[in-house]
């Protein structure tokens, strides 16, 4: 029995040759899709917090599923904490964009108007 391991494309195959030529068994592993658990967290704690929570909970699921070998499953995981943690950040940075507008419109305001004595 002989074991061959080559890396294509970042993604390790392993071929296992058994003792009847005409048999391969391919094995590929791809790596575990990210999850994002660094990104959920600073989303709740400096962004959209309602978001950043969703982007957790999905964030959590990715390694359990993964093992458990539902790959489909995992990466869909991960897609939805990182759109949830993007949700939350661009929201929150919208906001933001918001108060300083409407500050600037505030303080300009009242610099054109003329005091009263």
């Amino acid at each position: 029995m002989s074991d061959f391991n080559f890396r294509v494309a970042e993604h390790p195959v392993r071929y296992d040759l058994q003792a009847d030529p005409q048999y391969i068994q391919v094995d590929e592993r791809q790596p575990q899709p990210s999850n994002y658990l660094a990104l959920s967290l600073v989303t709740i704690m400096f962004c959209c917090w309602p978001f950043g929570l969703c982007a957790l909970i999905h964030s959590r699921k990715v390694s359990t599923r993964w093992e458990s070998g539902d790959r489909s499953g995992a990466m869909h995981s991960s897609a939805a904490a990182r759109g949830c943690s993007l949700a939350g950040i661009f929201i929150s940075l919208l906001f933001v964009f918001a108060v300083v507008v409407v500050v600037i419109i505030k303080t300009a305001d009242r610099t054109t108007r003329p005091h009263r004595v």
